[in-house]
């Protein structure tokens, strides 16, 4: 899947090369080839079509987004941050964009800045198809009252940041 995925993307890379080279001022263009880049993991290129993206459509929440997400791969919280937040600026009914917030916060162990995020995205209406195809996002709970996310262990009682997370295999 890897190798077929570097494929596809170095394909895809060519192809948009193409259609820049014809319409050097078509945004879409750099940020799909930016999202391509990233996905190869040659940040450096990415960051440069998302900036040139963004500058021909300053505009564009979701482009943001994407950098920002770039940004957190790359190890640079403080301006994944300063993204998130452009893109909140623009759009601050975007459920991604405030649940990747949200995990950035987690990431930096902020459990209150990340605490309000969730909670934005559980108070907001499933327009997003992020939270339209995640069917585990419970909203209200039974008796009518909306959820609020404490993230607290419930076994403990302890607060759960990035550190505290340690993922492993069902069964092990």
């Amino acid at each position: 899947e890897h190798t077929h995925r570097h494929h596809r993307d170095t394909d895809a890379i060519r192809e948009l090369d193409e259609v820049i080279r014809i319409v050097p001022s078509f945004e879409k263009a750099f940020l799909a080839r930016a999202v391509a880049w990233h996905r190869k993991g040659d940040n450096k290129r990415a960051i440069a079509d998302f900036d040139e993206g963004i500058r021909l459509q300053p505009g564009n929440s979701s482009a943001y987004n994407d950098r920002a997400g770039t940004f957190r791969d790359m190890g640079e919280p403080d301006r994944a941050l300063a993204d998130y937040n452009e893109a909140i600026r623009l759009d601050p009914t975007s459920q991604v964009t405030l649940a990747n917030r949200g995990l950035l916060y987690m990431m930096m162990s902020d459990a209150k800045h990340a605490r309000a995020d969730f909670n934005s995205v559980l108070a907001l209406p499933p327009t997003d198809k992020w939270a339209v195809d995640t069917p585990t996002l419970t909203r209200r709970h039974s008796c009518g009252q909306p959820v609020q996310v404490d993230l607290l262990c419930h076994h403990c009682g302890q607060p759960v940041t990035h550190d505290t997370i340690h993922a492993e295999l069902a069964g092990t």
